[in-house]
């Protein structure tokens, strides 16, 4: 599925950080994909690297699409927190974090 979105080359299991990028827009649907069904994988690891800032970035914006089902469907499976097909969908943004300038 990955091939379909043009989603392996940059983010190829346990490559993530090989080149750094100034920033990571990852898929909601990515993410849960990975949770759900790769949880022990290098993709993982990097996931979890990336959210908890050991990479080297910060979260700096979510965004998320919304329906009146959301609640139940995501409480049967978290895949179906988005429609893909319909564009419904939410990203998460993460950003290089900058060191503060030395002042002196």
């Amino acid at each position: 599925m990955l091939d379909y979105y043009r989603l392996t080359g940059p983010l190829a299991d346990g490559h993530w950080f090989d080149n750094p990028l100034d920033s990571f827009v990852l898929p909601e649907w990515f993410e849960v994909a990975i949770e759900r069904d790769m949880p022990d994988s290098p993709v993982a690891h990097d996931l979890e690297r990336l959210r908890s800032g050991a990479a080297g970035y910060q979260r700096a914006a979510h965004w998320s699409s919304s329906y009146l089902q959301r609640d139940l469907y995501t409480a049967l499976d978290p895949a179906f927190a988005g429609d893909l097909w319909q564009g419904e969908i939410g990203f998460t943004v993460y950003v290089r974090a900058v060191a503060a300038p030395d002042p002196a």
